[in-house]
């Protein structure tokens, strides 16, 4: 089994973009995972998958956002009334959603559900980098800074 290091960037990737849905697109889960990695700087294999996991959540994210923009669009046209304004059709969609299939409230459910995900990922993502950085060895040009820094404690 190859390290993480050895696996190829594009075989990652197509690992990751099999687990897309349908309509989900690829290229913008390539190009978000691509920011999210120069925005974090993951370093090892642990830090990298979380970013790529990080990545996919996003894309869901965004995905439930238009669904349930598609969603009120269809209720709209469905439980129009003539003369309705913009605020009365919108109310007319949801109610029109909550008598049905719910739509609206499954897919708030599973995008709070993801935002979580995310946003857990993302701390234990900070707390992985911290603890590294602080295992990280100093430099020699780093060790020489700190023997030059003026003693602050006083003797007495």
């Amino acid at each position: 089994m190859k390290t993480y290091e050895q696996e190829s960037r594009s075989a990652r990737l197509q690992r990751l973009v099999e687990q897309l849905g349908p309509g989900e697109d690829p290229a913008e889960l390539i190009s978000l995972v691509d920011d999210l990695i120069g925005e974090l700087e993951p370093a090892g294999y642990v830090e990298q998958a979380m970013v790529e996991r990080m990545a996919l959540l996003s894309l869901r994210i965004r995905t439930c956002v238009y669904l349930q923009s598609d969603v009120m669009r269809r209720g709209m046209q469905a439980a129009a009334v003539p003369g309705d304004t913009h605020e009365m059709a919108e109310g007319r969609a949801f109610l029109f959603d909550l008598q049905g299939a719910r739509e609206l409230e499954k897919l708030s459910r599973y995008q709070s559900r993801l935002e979580r995900e995310r946003s857990q990922g993302f701390k234990r993502l900070r707390q992985l980098q911290e603890i590294r950085k602080r295992r990280r060895p100093k430099s020699a040009a780093e060790a020489q800074l700190e023997l030059l820094e003026p003693c602050t404690s006083v003797v007495q």
